[in-house]
Parts: C-alpha cells; structure tokens; sequence
C-alpha cells in the first residue's frame, strides 16, 4: 500500500506545481502585459509631437504643418497660429513658430538657409599701376538664391614701382544676415 500512496501523492504534488506553474505564467503574462502598456502610453502622452527646429531651403514653395510635426499621426490635430503666410521663403531668416497640437501651444524654430555653392566666373585683368582695384573688376558672372558679396584680399605690401604684375585671389561670400 505505500507504494500506492506514493504515487498518489507524487501524482498530486505534481497537480498542484501544474497549477503553480500556470499561475506564475499567468502572473507573468499580466505583468509584462503592464509594462508594455505603460511604455505605449508613455510615449504616446509624452513623446515629441512637434519639432523644435525645422530647416527650409531659401525658395522653398511653400510652408506647410507636415514639415513640424514629428509624426504623420500628429498632422491632423496640428494647426499653425503664426501666420506662416507672411514669412518670405526667399529671404534667409530665422522665424518663431507657433502651432497648436490638440489643446497645447508649441513653438517651433523655422530657419530658411541658403545650401546652394553659388556660381561665380572670375577673370584675370590688367589695370594700370594707380588704378584702384574693386571686386567686382574680376567678376564674369554670379549667381547665388540669396545676397552675396564679392572681396578681394591682398597679404602682402605691394611695391608697384618694381612689380608690373600684381596676383590677387578673389572670392565670393554670402550675406548670411537677415
């Protein structure tokens, strides 16, 4: 007979780690199922809906609320309160932003650059020895989307009464102020 009981007592020590063994799981399953909630509403409550700078290139065509918000979720309850329709795109600038996310105000830094190398054609010239040298005497052409300002730059004394031949570099700058 004891052989008997052991097997009925193994049988039901077995039953009740069973269950143990479920209850743990499932006490597991929630708690993981928890975490991974608070981790969603975390993000979803207090991620970034709206970005902090935002860069356009000088001559863009327009502005528009996808270019702000950090995600495409975020555009239908987003609206601008500047009005983004007096900023000038072809002027390079810095702007303050305001845009409003569902019942919150958000303010966003727009900032318009010029990217673009602009193009310029330099030429050698020759002038007399008193003639005073400007810039724009070595400019074919320029082009640049924003202003620019052309300077030339000499390191050195020159003694014309010896050289007959005087090389200067040259080049071209922007105007990075408003």
């Amino acid at each position: 007979m004891k052989k008997y009981r052991g097997k009925h007592e193994e049988k039901e020590k077995n039953k009740i780690k069973e269950k143990w063994n479920k209850k743990w799981m499932i006490l597991i399953a929630i708690i993981l199922i928890l975490i991974i909630a608070i981790i969603l509403l975390y993000f979803l409550v207090f991620s970034k809906k709206i970005k902090e700078e935002v860069f356009l290139e000088l001559g863009e065509n327009e502005i528009n609320i996808s270019q702000f918000v950090e995600n495409k979720r975020y555009e239908k309850d987003s609206k601008f309160i500047t009005d983004v329709s007096t900023i000038d795109l072809n002027k390079v600038g810095e702007y303050q932003i305001e845009i409003q996310y569902k019942d919150k105000t958000y303010v966003s830094n727009l900032k318009i650059q010029d990217t673009t190398a602009p193009k310029v054609e330099f030429q050698d010239i020759e002038k007399p020895v008193n003639y005073e040298i400007k810039a724009e005497d070595f400019i074919v052409s320029k082009e640049d989307k924003s202003e620019m300002t052309i300077e030339y730059q000499v390191n050195y004394e020159i003694d014309t009464s010896v050289l007959r031949r005087i090389f200067i570099n040259c080049y071209s700058k922007r105007c990075l102020s408003k």
